[in-house]
């Protein structure tokens, strides 16, 4: 070692900053690929889950819209079109048709909407839970489908 040349430590510092900033670059560029593959993959997943949504089957509701006073009231009160039960079966979101207020006029104004749907999570009461709860040897969804009908018995279905 006597006889090595002594080092130049300007040259050392130089090519070891030179390595270090290609290092960096070579990181950065393989983090951005990385992001970009992985904003592909959750695009592709939500085009895939939008997808899967709109294939589902859905079911024709018939609702009676006749003027509100000349309508017998046997029901008891609005029923839900669609009740989806919580895994606890204990509470449910209910979907409901509601008619719009008018401000007194027979219809709504022209190019507004006298229908909207609304969602709630209310409490099942006994008689709607034990038309919904999965039964022992039933499919969980079946027995929920086959159901509804007798839990919305003024519904007219296709």
């Amino acid at each position: 070692f006597a006889q090595s040349p002594p080092i130049n430590w300007v040259l050392f510092f130089v090519i070891f900053a030179a390595c270090f900033i290609v290092l960096l670059v070579v990181a950065g560029l393989l983090w951005m690929i990385k992001m970009r593959i992985e904003i592909y993959r959750r695009n592709q997943r939500r085009i895939d889950e939008i997808e899967h949504m709109g294939s589902r089957p859905f079911p024709h509701v018939w609702l009676e819209l006749s003027n509100y006073h000349l309508v017998p009231h046997d029901t008891g009160g609005p029923t839900p079109l669609a009740i989806e039960p919580c895994s606890n079966y204990k509470a449910g979101i209910f979907t409901l048709a509601v008619r719009l207020p008018t401000g007194g006029r027979s219809s709504t104004p022209c190019g507004t909407s006298g229908l909207a749907v609304a969602s709630a999570l209310c409490q099942l009461t006994t008689s709607q839970l034990s038309l919904l709860q999965k039964p022992g040897n039933c499919d969980h969804s079946e027995n929920r489908k086959t159901t509804l009908g007798r839990l919305l018995p003024f519904l007219h279905r296709n």
